[in-house]
């Protein structure tokens, strides 16, 4: 009984530290930030970072942005980090007449393997009307999935994008009771 119950213990001891291996699985983001905003359409732009968090080494790979809504894409200007610590031979980005999917795409690498938390650019986007506007992140075909600079394994990314809420500025009740008083006046110099 004894032998039982030690092989046991064993047996829970092992998948108990199995299970905490598979847990602790490191994290890997590509996301925007703000992820949420509103702005007034007169404001005719909003400006969101791109930020990479990798707790694994990545080789790089490519993402595709999509925006939905009355937004629509202007411009991405890359961070000193783009520039500077990811390999210029496998970093750039390119609009539908390059190698983006969809509305823009931004890839980045380096055989050294690139980790932390890093702002990878700034995204400009211009409001074209009023409603809600939403920009989705997705792996471009082109450039592909992202690769552990260690195991050269696939590595799992969550892609996090932004919502935009535009709001149209209503005209002050000032201007319509001046509209209302100037037609008053219009009518009675008529008569």
């Amino acid at each position: 009984m004894k032998i039982v119950l030690s092989k046991l213990c064993h047996v829970a001891l092992a998948v108990a530290l199995f299970v905490a291996a598979q847990t602790a699985v490191a994290s890997n983001a590509l996301f925007l930030s703000p992820a949420e905003q509103t702005v007034d359409v007169s404001a005719g732009m909003v400006s969101l970072d791109l930020w990479m968090d990798f707790d694994d080494p990545t080789l790089g790979g490519g993402i595709d942005l999509t925006l939905n809504g009355p937004l629509a894409f202007a411009g991405f200007t890359p961070s000193d980090f783009f520039l500077n610590d990811a390999d210029e031979s496998f970093s750039g980005h390119s609009g539908p007449e390059g190698t983006a999917d969809n509305d823009y795409e931004i890839h980045f690498g380096d055989f050294s393997g690139l980790s932390g938390l890093n702002v990878l650019g700034t995204i400009e986007v211009s409001l074209t009307g009023a409603g809600s506007g939403v920009i989705d992140l997705a792996i471009n075909s082109t450039w592909g999935e992202f690769f552990n600079a260690t195991t050269l394994a696939v590595q799992d990314v969550n892609l996090s994008g932004a919502s935009v809420q535009i709001t149209a500025v209503p005209l002050p009740a000032a201007i319509w009771f001046f509209a209302g008083g100037l037609g008053l006046l219009v009518t009675r110099r008529r008569r």
